[in-house]
């Protein structure tokens, strides 16, 4: 290490800078509850497929919802897909993610969907989890919520699994998670 390194790392530690400030961001509460398949494990692999149905006498100028999943989404709607998510937290810092969907919708009938997965205990380290579910809220009230757990439906995707681990292999470490098969015959397209 030369001499400017040091000197720059011994000022940090005697002025005390922190080198990571928690920011304290506004708390809100959400109406909308966490859904899943009755059936799902919880700490098993699974993947899970969410729908609903939303009828729209006129197109919105917009739509926003708020949209978050144990581990992973992919949300569609009509078909096309609007987003995924979330971000990586842990569970004291759960993620979500804002979507406007208002470009994607259309008067009269429309299909929200979403694609949810969990690797449960093959998971990479860094993907926390609690129980496989999926959240979403949305701003609109009355009749055009969406919100859950009202109106969606699920089923679990019985055509994908996690492939094992090389027994042969060991690794005090893993950061990436295991690979998946999804025979094409059995997957059900959203």
């Amino acid at each position: 290490m030369n001499l400017r390194l040091r000197f720059i790392f011994s000022v940090t530690v005697l002025v005390g800078l922190p080198l990571f400030a928690e920011v304290d961001l506004p708390r809100r509460d959400w109406n909308a509850i966490w859904i899943t398949h009755p059936t799902a494990p919880e700490r098993d692999a699974v993947v899970l497929h969410f729908r609903r149905s939303l009828s729209l006498p006129l197109r919105p100028k917009t739509y926003v919802v708020r949209v978050s999943a144990d581990n992973r989404f992919v949300l569609y709607v009509n078909g096309v897909r609007a987003g995924d998510g979330p971000a990586r937290g842990d569970l004291n810092h759960w993620r979500y993610e804002t979507f406007d969907l208002a470009p994607l919708l259309k008067s009269g009938e429309n299909l929200i969907t979403a694609t949810v997965w969990n690797c449960g205990i093959l998971s990479p380290w860094a993907q926390m989890s609690d129980r496989t579910g999926f959240v979403l809220e949305s701003e609109a009230t009355a009749v055009e919520s969406i919100s859950t757990p009202k109106g969606w439906l699920v089923e679990r995707e019985e055509g994908e699994r996690p492939l094992p681990r090389d027994p042969r292999i060991s690794f005090p470490f893993m950061p990436a998670g295991v690979g998946e098969e999804w025979p094409a015959r059995s997957f059900v397209p959203v």
